[in-house]
């Protein structure tokens, strides 16, 4: 049988190439089946081995499904992540702007529904009022205490936060700040103009049926100043304004006024402080 096997293998064959005119042979070669499978084995090794090199070490890989390293996988991965993270972080922040909004403008918010099991903060005074240590306690004294042998305006706005707070009008108080009132109300003519406390940028520009015309402002302090009733704006959304400069007039707009006045309040890192801490309005 293996001698069958060898003499088939080492039998010689001849291959001609004929005239396609004459039919007549030009050209011949004679080879051994050994020698036909050998070649044929050869070159199926070294088209395998290039295709391997190609799809392995060259951007052709790329046309394979599954041709991700591990390494590649996992970057894809984290950066699912990070973009899923990001998602969720715009989220809340778009979320915040709107709860407040909503709070600022009186409206109807999510976080008035609540359950009563958690408890809620209902007065401007609990935001106001903090807890203190004794050291904290000393260096307030010391501060008030600078603040009430200073006179007029330098009283008023060179405060502990070292800003210069602009007033943003001159008028008369007609109500002070109170638990159910967290802003001063100021009474002054109509046209009067309405100015920036301080550097900031404009967050919400519009009108609300109960406030009127309103301008919010968030500050580089963290301050937000917020000013309801104006008989018209001057800045939209997104607009930046320096300390001092004319942001509307004083009006009459909405349905909670008795009058012309300029409703304004101020929010320090979250909570309703006294805008007359701050403020002449003399």
């Amino acid at each position: 049988m293996l001698q069958k096997i060898r003499k088939y293998l080492i039998s010689r064959i001849k291959v001609n190439v004929l005239s396609p005119e004459t039919y007549e042979p030009f050209f011949g070669v004679e080879i051994t089946r050994f020698t036909v499978i050998s070649a044929v084995f050869i070159f199926f090794v070294f088209a395998s081995l290039i295709t391997y090199v190609l799809l392995s070490f060259t951007p052709l890989k790329s046309f394979l499904p599954d041709s991700l390293r591990t390494a590649d996988k996992e970057l894809l991965i984290e950066q699912q992540l990070r973009i899923d993270s990001l998602a969720y972080q715009i989220q809340l922040s778009q979320q915040y702007a709107d709860d407040l909004k909503t709070t600022l403008l009186g409206q109807n918010s999510r976080l008035n529904n609540v359950p009563d099991s958690i408890p809620k903060v209902e007065k401007a005074e609990k935001l106001i009022s903090t807890e203190t240590g004794d050291a904290e306690r000393e260096l307030m004294e010391k501060i008030q205490s600078d603040l009430n042998q200073s006179s007029g305006i330098a009283q008023k706005e060179n405060n502990q936060f070292g800003l210069f707070f602009f007033a943003p009008v001159k008028g008369v108080m007609s109500q002070k700040m109170s638990a159910e009132h967290p802003a001063v109300d100021i009474v002054t003519k109509v046209g009067e103009p309405v100015k920036s406390i301080l550097d900031g940028r404009v967050i919400f520009s519009e009108y609300s049926k109960t406030s009127g015309f309103t301008m919010i402002v968030y500050h580089n302090a963290q301050f937000i100043s917020i000013y309801k009733h104006l008989q018209n704006i001057n800045k939209k959304s997104g607009d930046r304004v320096k300390v001092g400069e004319v942001i509307g007039l004083v009006g009459n707009t909405g349905t909670h006024t008795t009058g012309p006045h300029l409703h304004f309040e101020l929010i320090f890192e979250g909570r309703y402080v006294n805008p007359t801490d701050f403020i002449s309005f003399k």
